[in-house]
């Protein structure tokens, strides 16, 4: 342990029992970061805006988009309960610092991916891919479809994943090695993706 500002020591049965040492507050994360410098690393948002982030992605209005895995491992009961959210975060003041954040959709089964599209959102939370919209203006979803299902759940480091937006037009995303038999509600689509992964356009749902 030659680093002891970033090196902590724990007996094995202090791991047993989760005797873990208390996380860093946000400005002292960044102090132990290294990087060139040439660059410069701001907070933009922290607790109580955000918990559990696994994802986050920009909106064209600035709003930040996050997806937060609230219940991994064992859900949020400890049974397997869906308790995934995503919230959007916006800086009202304009000081480059986000200080608002409202939940826009809950109950997600272990969401890992989202994407701003059209007046809404699409995010991966196997067994779906879900298209999710506020229509009357509140910040909140109150309408979402299922476009896409059928992906395999298994491990929740190993499931559907995205997305990324091609030069073609087209989202691409990963199966996580879960694969699945993909289908679309009310499409005649039926698409297998063992050992694949995946792209789809979100024009036509192709």
């Amino acid at each position: 342990a030659s680093l002891p500002d970033l090196v902590d020591r724990l007996s094995f049965s202090d791991l047993l029992i989760g005797s873990l040492p208390e996380p860093l507050s946000p400005q002292k994360g960044i102090e132990m970061m290294e990087f060139d410098e040439n660059l410069k690393v701001e907070l933009v948002a922290s607790e109580p805006l955000i918990a559990d982030p696994v994802y986050f992605d920009w909106s064209s209005d600035g709003r930040l988009w996050v997806a937060e895995m609230g219940d991994y491992p064992m859900g949020i009961d400890g049974k397997g309960g869906s308790g995934g959210k995503v919230r959007t975060l916006r800086d009202a003041d304009g000081d480059g610092i986000y200080d608002e954040s409202v939940t826009f959709l809950e109950g997600l089964n272990f969401p890992n991916g989202l994407f701003p599209w059209g007046k809404g959102l699409l995010v991966s939370a196997a067994p779906d891919i879900i298209y999710a919209e506020d229509r009357n203006g509140d910040g909140k979803a109150d309408f979402t479809e299922v476009w896409f299902t059928g992906f395999r759940e298994g491990n929740q480091q190993l499931r559907v994943n995205g997305f990324s937006y091609g030069l073609d037009h087209w989202l691409y995303g990963a199966n996580g090695d879960s694969g699945g038999v993909i289908r679309s509600p009310g499409r005649d689509l039926e698409v297998n993706i063992g050992g694949r992964d995946f792209r789809l356009d979100p024009r036509t749902r192709a």
